[in-house]
């Protein structure tokens, strides 16, 4: 209640002073807050809960966008992978079956010299053929590792026997004039326990990689070893190398060092992605050492049967 001439100054006012009416001329009514507007401070908090909101929402949108960017650009980086894929598959499928064509019609037709000739023309005709052979396996198994439909046969396996399978299924192509192999095998090796064809198929395609990529006369080393608990398998060509930035990539799938001369030489980049899978999939690892114009060194580390059983079945 302000009575006549007095002033509202100490307190806030939302509603302005009223007249009391006719029976007290002169007098107002005042209504007000002392301790602050709960008005305003309700006004300020939907305020801030609006902010925030909207901050929230932008915040939202924000990381949808950059989730389905990231997923847009997964789906081309496959789309991409695939036609490599599928552009890769046919070239090198088309090479061996082209070469095999040719030989097998010039046989055919009897366009030949002597029995010197047609031996020399089946036998590489029976090249093209095993190269033919270990192209579909790759594929195959590259796409059984995909799918994770790759069955495991676990077994304990003889370590020297594991590098003597790879070295024959590689037949004359490590024995020939031009290849100096060096095979060093520590004696009482321990067993280690794993699939005896996917582990001689890691082994033959580090070989096989070792022979494609080195010019010239070819000096390739295989050795196993013995460190800690694990076997070592450790191939060392003196081939082209490999660059430090390239090295951490060349295991990754359909990946290529260098397009035209792999091209020139046979292979899709699936090897060495197979090599890893494999290898992870026995609780191994594989790293590799590398130069260039000096050769490269792969090490395929397996723990020993005991070990490998523990770290497989985790």
């Amino acid at each position: 209640v302000l009575a006549p001439g007095e002033a509202a100054t100490t307190i806030k006012m939302p509603v302005p002073p009223q007249d009391a009416g006719e029976l007290l001329p002169g007098w107002r009514l005042a209504l007000g807050f002392r301790d602050g507007d709960p008005l305003a401070e309700a006004s300020a908090r939907q305020a801030r809960f609006y902010l925030w909101m909207g901050v929230g929402v932008v915040a939202i949108i924000g990381v949808l966008a950059v989730m389905v960017a990231r997923y847009v650009a997964e789906q081309v980086r496959l789309a991409r992978m695939k036609n490599e894929l599928v552009s890769t598959v046919s070239h090198e499928l088309k090479t061996p079956l082209a070469s095999m064509r040719v030989l097998l019609d010039t046989l055919s037709a009897g366009r030949y010299r002597d029995e010197a000739q047609l031996r020399r023309y089946l036998h590489l005709a029976t090249k093209e053929n095993a190269r033919l052979s270990q192209l579909i396996e790759n594929f195959l198994v590259f796409s059984r590792l995909e799918r994770g439909q790759q069955q495991f046969r676990f077994t304990e396996l003889s370590p020297q026997e594991l590098v003597r399978t790879a070295l024959d299924a590689l037949g004359e192509k490590l024995t020939g004039p031009s290849c100096r192999l060096n095979t060093q095998l520590a004696p009482d090796l321990p067993a280690i326990r794993g699939d005896a064809d996917a582990l001689a198929t890691v082994l033959v395609n580090l070989l096989d990689n070792a022979y494609k990529y080195t010019n010239g006369e070819k000096h390739i080393a295989v050795r196993a070893y013995a460190e800690g608990e694990q076997v070592v398998f450790a191939v060392t060509d003196s081939g082209i190398g490999i660059a430090p930035d390239e090295q951490r990539r060349i295991f990754d799938r359909i990946y290529q060092v260098d397009q035209s001369l792999t091209r020139q030489r046979g292979g899709c980049g699936l090897g060495l992605s197979i090599v890893q899978s494999i290898v992870r999939a026995h609780g191994g690892a594989v790293e590799v050492t590398s130069e260039p114009g000096k050769g490269s060194t792969f090490r395929v580390r397996i723990p020993v049967a005991n070990q490998n059983a523990q770290t497989v079945n985790r």
